[in-house]
């Protein structure tokens, strides 16, 4: 069945590109769209449910759950092969109306990864903050 050129598309990325996705990434952080819990309740103040992992060319790379302090040995191998990673929540990168720019990407990520370290963004490394002195 041929989809009609008014049908709104499901999701920005088409199945090729979901199935042509980093290889590294998969070996250095498992499947795609892996999942920790579906409660909020259980997961880590560093835990990013259903992030997105971009490039420097602002390529999706990855997507699922990531816990930052367990995956940043994997983080950071996986930067070192591929140059910086930006970690976006699923609501800044999954429901994008157009190709994101490598500025946007930048801008916008909660996790940066390069130069061998981790970065977090000022609101998360508060929400972090704030968790742990609970």
């Amino acid at each position: 069945m041929k989809a009609s050129a008014n049908a709104v598309q499901a999701s920005f990325w088409t199945e090729e590109e979901i199935a042509g996705m980093s290889s590294p990434a998969e070996f250095f952080l498992g499947a795609k769209g892996r999942r920790f819990s579906d409660s909020r309740g259980m997961r880590k103040p560093w835990t990013i449910t259903r992030a997105n992992i971009f490039d420097s060319e602002a390529r999706k790379i990855w997507f699922g759950d990531i816990e930052i302090e367990k995956d940043g040995k994997a983080l950071l191998s996986l930067s070192e092969k591929l140059g910086p990673l930006y970690i976006l929540h699923e609501t800044d990168a999954r429901f994008l109306s157009k190709s994101p720019s490598p500025r946007f990407i930048r801008h916008i990520a909660t996790v940066v990864v390069e130069g061998g370290s981790i970065l977090y963004s000022r609101d998360f490394a508060e929400r972090i903050g704030i968790i742990k002195r609970r």
